[in-house]
């Protein structure tokens, strides 16, 4: 027991030394404001979409209302073999000049996401999904970004929606962390460690030349950090990520603790496709936390009242620091954070993540009715 309190007090150290440092790395990349008046740069929205009847009626609004030339920006709506009427839906409204309307013969998003970029006329791609929330201002983020930085790919955050419900602000505040996590790993190492294809923007000539999908497009999920890996692979310069309240999207949170295991199960199973040993070592680092947090609660339970004392203090110290590192984060991309909602949900992390690295090792789940092969 002895050397149990000595590892896991070694452990909680170096994890809060490391939390509070990732906190102190948390700093908006600076921008360097073009001196041109004007952009010839020119954009193709793509929004990949199999049955989501609902979530496009909300995202075909925030589409209508951008404040950018419509002159220089296009929409691309691609059916991924819906059955829900979502492309019948879209058929039937008064779309803009600039609005399109296709349909992917073949399966997958991926390959919805290739037919799209054929066919679009814009210089850069922006990509988003069916369910995200965008700031009216987003365009204009996106090209002051590019005028300054000359990129070939931007990570931009992504965040899910918040609600007063356990289920919808545990995966804000995880969201939260996954983006001061990217943040503070690019401030250090000048490369983004992952991406979310509900806000990414990238060169269309880089990606023709690139083919990020030419080996994986059998796979059905994974197509943001297929991108991400290809375009390192080529041109590791060429990469930024940049994150503020303007270029902020927001998509939708899932609305049951069931899909949201599902949902995480997929993204388990998506990275071990990757050869990413910062993703893993992180990853392998807050199971290990999560386990010595249940380790001395079930002590102290069972017949220990020491290792309880031992359970409180490590939560209460890690629910502190972290506390810190959401607020960092949040006040980059205008956001908020509760210190009591951050403490409430660590005890729900404690549990939630050593459940889904379990499951993921022995259940593939399904998305969107596919069954995902990992």
């Amino acid at each position: 027991m002895t050397f149990l309190l000595i590892f896991s007090g070694c452990f909680f150290l170096f994890y809060m030394a490391m939390i509070l440092f990732a906190a102190y790395k948390i700093n908006k990349p600076v921008l360097n404001v073009s001196n041109k008046n004007y952009s010839n740069n020119s954009y193709t929205i793509i929004v990949p979409f199999r049955n989501e009847m609902e979530n496009l009626k909300l995202i075909y609004s925030n589409l209508l209302d951008l404040k950018f030339d419509q002159q220089r920006f296009e929409v691309i709506f691609i059916d991924d073999n819906s059955s829900d009427g979502s492309f019948e839906w879209l058929e039937k409204c008064d779309m803009p000049p600039n609005f399109k309307l296709l349909t992917s013969l073949k399966i997958g998003k991926k390959q919805a996401l290739i037919k799209a970029i054929s066919k679009a006329s814009g210089s850069f791609i922006i990509t988003t999904d069916a369910d995200c929330r965008l700031h009216p201002h987003w365009i204009k983020s996106i090209d002051e970004t590019i005028e300054s930085k000359n990129p070939k790919l931007i990570v931009q955050p992504v965040i899910t929606s918040f609600k007063n419900n356990p289920v919808y602000q545990f995966q804000y505040y995880d969201s939260l962390s996954l983006l001061g996590i990217n943040l503070a790993i690019y401030n250090i190492r000048k490369q983004p460690t992952i991406a979310s294809g509900a806000n990414l923007v990238f060169q269309k000539e880089a990606f023709n030349k690139i083919e990020p999908y030419s080996d994986n497009v059998h796979i059905a999920s994974g197509d943001d950090m297929f991108l991400l890996r290809s375009f390192l692979k080529h041109d590791p310069n060429s990469v930024i990520l940049n994150y503020s309240p303007e270029n902020l999207v927001v998509t939708k949170s899932e609305n049951s603790w069931f899909k949201l295991v599902k949902q995480r199960m997929r993204w388990a199973g998506k990275m071990k496709r990757f050869n990413n040993t910062t993703s893993f070592y992180l990853g392998l680092f807050s199971v290990i936390i999560q386990v010595i947090l249940i380790v001395f609660l079930v002590l102290g339970l069972w017949h220990q009242n020491y290792y309880l004392s031992v359970f409180v203090f490590s939560w209460l110290a890690k629910s502190g620091v972290d506390f810190i590192f959401f607020s960092k984060i949040a006040q980059q991309i205008g956001q908020r954070v509760s210190w009591f909602n951050v403490f409430m949900l660590e005890l729900f992390y404690m549990i939630f993540v050593p459940l889904i690295v379990v499951f993921s090792l022995f259940k593939s789940p399904k998305w969107k009715g596919r069954k995902i092969v990992n």
